[in-house]
């Protein structure tokens, strides 16, 4: 009797799952309703994210059958690829997933293009390894997107960028038969020369190397860009290697966002200013420059830089710097902000050496007469960092002195991002150069007048900041 009461109790819950309402879902609204569970985060920040089994479009085909059926039958549900070649730099072998990934979601995708990563933490040519490859050769023509994350592979990237002739299945992987649109690459100790992609087609190229061993010059890089006629978005990380020969001029007609890294122990020889001199860019948007190298030129790097802001400075419209206090202090920020009186959005970052009171002087408005003085009249976003209480009571000043002034010309600050530099001392109390009067209040009235606020208040102590 027991056991039948379990049996009945066993059918009468399927039946109740039949009918859910869920049941009754047309398949092409089901699937929709999929396409909304994908994760949003980048795959290339979260590598094993889109493949994992705990995730969307793999965790809901374990639902049931139905399910599945749908799931497999939904293209936009496998876009997005991520392969994670080994566990470890010192595995002995291939993950046994990585294949049976790669083909699955290249069987479920329909004729869609596909956003390939490639995670490879290990040196050595794992077996099974060409085979991956070869397969990815094999559909050259369906990536939209290629990241390859390689760490301290240089072995791994000749398998990947060129005919591997030592091994007894030479493979032959070359990114100049894809159609590609964007090419990510993070790489160690190598240089673009050996990338060989199908550059006129690319619309974003990020090639940004490892900080230990980044050897490419702006020769190379320039030799490159040349053939990047669509390019629209462009990153670049420049290390020890220099710039070897002369720089011809570089027309780069579409180009809108450009980004600069450049390492700590880049040479001063590398000649950041000769590029940017040499460089047309008639559609420039946003720049970004990320600048920590010791250079003995300071003087020459600044006018160049000051030269290539006012000869872009009718298209400029965001502009962002990370440097060195010793390279770029406030007063060199203010003289390059007046060269580009059109940008709607600033985000400066110096180290801990730095304050930036004497940027937030020259964004405060003045009142000259009939005259309103005020850098950057048509800020709209600011990106800034603080160090003490009163350079903080100097950003809620601005701030406010920029709303009054609105009807005066000045346009209204519609984004603030305000956050700590690094501080390296930790406090067992708020120190009294640190407190701000009634800053919850203020911010609070800011708000109200539609200014969205990222404030970071103190890493140690969040709660004796507002008092």
């Amino acid at each position: 009797m027991e056991r039948y009461q379990v049996h009945t109790k066993d059918v009468l819950a399927k039946l109740h799952a039949t009918l859910a309402p869920i049941k009754r879902v047309p398949p092409e609204v089901l699937s929709e309703i999929f396409e909304w569970c994908l994760d949003a985060r980048d795959p290339r920040m979260h590598p094993s994210m889109s493949t994992s089994n705990k995730v969307a479009p793999l965790l809901l085909g374990r639902v049931c059958r139905m399910w599945r059926a749908v799931a497999h039958a939904t293209p936009h549900l496998w876009q997005d690829v991520s392969i994670n070649v080994c566990d470890t730099r010192y595995s002995d072998e291939l993950r046994s997933d990585a294949l049976p990934v790669l083909q699955t979601w290249l069987a479920h995708s329909g004729g869609l293009l596909l956003n390939l990563v490639v995670l490879c933490k290990t040196d050595r040519v794992l077996p099974g390894l060409v085979e991956l490859f070869e397969t990815i050769d094999a559909h050259g023509t369906r990536w939209k997107t290629v990241h390859f994350l390689l760490q301290n592979s240089p072995v791994i990237f000749k398998l990947v960028c060129r005919t591997f002739v030592n091994y007894v299945q030479p493979l032959r992987f070359d990114l100049s038969s894809s159609p590609l649109r964007h090419l990510s690459l993070s790489l160690a100790g190598l240089t673009i020369r050996d990338v060989h992609a199908s550059w006129a087609s690319l619309t974003r190229l990020c090639f940004m190397q490892d900080a230990r061993a980044s050897t490419t010059s702006i020769t190379d890089y320039v030799a490159v860009l040349r053939q990047c006629t669509s390019l629209k978005e462009c990153g670049l990380s420049i290390g020890s290697g220099v710039r070897d020969a002369p720089l011809e001029p570089l027309t780069l007609p579409n180009l809108e966002c450009l980004q600069f890294q450049l390492l700590r122990e880049a040479s001063h020889t590398t000649q950041i200013g000769d590029f940017l001199s040499a460089l047309y860019v008639p559609q420039l948007r946003a720049l970004a420059i990320q600048d920590y190298c010791p250079r003995r030129e300071v003087i020459s790097y600044h006018s160049q830089l000051r030269a290539f802001l006012r000869a872009n400075a009718q298209s400029l419209r965001h502009l962002r710097f990370s440097v060195n206090s010793k390279l770029f202090t406030s007063e060199d920020m203010i003289a390059l902000i007046m060269e580009t009186p059109l940008l709607t959005e600033l985000e400066y970052h110096p180290d801990e050496n730095s304050s930036p009171k004497a940027l937030l002087r020259a964004l405060t408005p003045r009142i000259q007469g009939d005259v309103v003085d005020c850098a950057l009249p048509n800020l709209e976003r600011l990106f800034v960092y603080w160090d003490t209480s009163e350079t903080v009571s100097m950003v809620g000043d601005m701030i406010e002195q920029r709303y009054a002034l609105v009807e005066r010309g000045i346009a209204r600050l519609r984004h603030l991002s305000c956050k700590p530099v690094k501080v390296s001392i930790v406090y067992d109390c708020m120190p009294t150069h640190l407190l701000v009067e009634n800053l919850a209040a203020r911010l609070e009235a800011l708000c109200r007048c539609g200014l969205q606020v990222d404030w970071e208040a103190y890493r140690y102590d969040l709660e004796f900041l507002y008092c």
